[in-house]
């Protein structure tokens, strides 16, 4: 009896410690488990919020994005000191509320001090129609609208896109743009053809006539129009200018731009101003034909204001590299570097009566660029000048630019 007690005993024991055992070795797997699934909600709750932060980044690009580019130049011409000049050191910014609302600025620092080039609002109704309301860069040939630096594969203006049409012109005003695509899939000339628009009410061209003797004058001149661009917070009469530009592309490269002017450019609002603009670009593989004519008829000229301005320029354009390059300094790092040969003839004439201010430039150049961020550009220009002197006269002269923007 005895024996058995003691064998009942040993037996219970050994059953307490098994389901103590089994107890921990549970608790154990248990707690495993827990730890294993909070660690999945750990990293998923990770994954949410990076996604989220990703998110919100993407959407502060799309709220907000900002852009700096700077410009320095050399040129060195005949009869004339060689110097550095930082021509363009400018501040370009987006901002969309929405879908609907946005805004751009575009400010230019230039000797010591900051120019507002443009800074608007815009209300979205749909791709057809925009409105757009501020300080405008006025739609008049296709080089105003693409005057920056990094965008130009040549170191300076064509004497025409400065001087007739008073690049970069920009001008408080208000009006409209859109987009219309005119393919319809039936088959036709006009079966790919997409047209853009922009007309805008603006201040307009002004002659605030001659000035007492010392001050600059304020309007049309026998050499440009750079001073006759309407003001951004006034206007010199009761009258306001009309702009507007249709451009149109179609498939193959192909794109066609037509500008018009029309407004009074006097004090008393009597005498019109009509000017009118031809823009083009030819591209075929890597070769570009670009080009643009402008011509402003004045009313009521007189000795002292020219009754005609009218200029043009070609300018081809070719885009090439050598694959031997790509393992050097000028290839390697960069996905798509590029050189571009340059040959541009221009021409401006300015006609005060009885005699015309007429200059004549041929320009060839060649750039560089290891991406669409920066540019490194050469030139060499050739001048011929009639009468008064409009840009360089008959000198000659060596224009090197570095451009970069981020």
């Amino acid at each position: 009896m005895k024996q058995r007690c003691t064998w009942l005993s040993t037996l219970i024991l050994i059953l307490g410690f098994s389901g103590v055992h089994l107890s921990h070795a549970d608790e154990l797997s248990q707690l495993k488990g827990r730890v294993t699934e909070l660690e999945e909600r750990l990293d998923s709750e990770m994954q949410y919020v990076r996604e989220r932060q990703d998110a919100d980044d993407r959407r502060m690009e799309q709220i907000f994005s900002i852009t700096i580019y700077v410009a320095l130049t050399y040129q060195n011409f005949e009869n004339e000191n060689a110097f550095f000049k930082a021509t363009d050191l400018e501040l370009l910014s987006e901002l969309h509320l929405n879908d609907q609302i946005g805004a751009y600025f575009e400010i230019e620092f230039e000797g010591g001090e900051a120019e507002v080039e443009q800074g608007y609002l815009e209300y979205i109704i749909n791709e057809k129609l925009i409105t757009r309301y501020g300080v405008i860069l006025i739609p008049f040939g296709r080089y105003n609208l693409e005057h920056f630096s990094f965008k130009r594969d040549l170191v300076d203006t064509p004497i025409a896109m400065r001087h007739i049409v008073p690049s970069s012109w920009s001008e408080a005003g208000a009006g409209f743009i859109g987009n219309v695509y005119l393919g319809g899939g039936q088959e036709s000339w006009f079966e790919d053809l997409a047209l853009d628009y922009q007309f805008f009410i603006i201040n307009g061209l002004r002659d605030e006539g001659d000035p007492p003797a010392g001050e600059e004058r304020e309007g049309f001149t026998a050499i440009t129009s750079r001073q006759a661009t309407g003001e951004i917070g006034s206007d010199n009469n009761n009258n306001k200018g009309l702009v507007g530009r249709v451009g149109m592309a179609l498939p193959g490269g192909r794109e066609l731009g037509i500008s018009g002017y029309i407004g009074k450019y006097d004090d008393g609002g009597r005498n019109q101003v009509v000017g009118y603009d031809i823009d083009w670009l030819l591209s075929e593989g890597p070769f570009e034909l670009i080009g643009e004519y402008v011509h402003f008829d004045l009313k009521g000229a007189t000795t002292s204001i020219p009754s005609d301005l009218r200029g043009a320029y070609v300018q081809g354009n070719f885009h090439f590299w050598f694959d031997a390059l790509n393992q050097t300094i000028l290839g390697k790092r960069y996905e798509t570097p590029t050189f571009t040969a340059m040959l541009r003839y221009g021409h401006a004439k300015i006609t005060v009566a009885p005699t015309n201010n007429e200059e004549t430039r041929w320009t060839v150049g060649l750039n560089y660029r290891p991406d669409e961020r920066f540019v490194a550009k050469l030139a060499y220009q050739w001048n011929n000048t009639e009468n008064t002197a409009i840009a360089h006269g008959n000198n000659d002269g060596l224009l090197f630019s570095i451009t970069s923007t981020f």
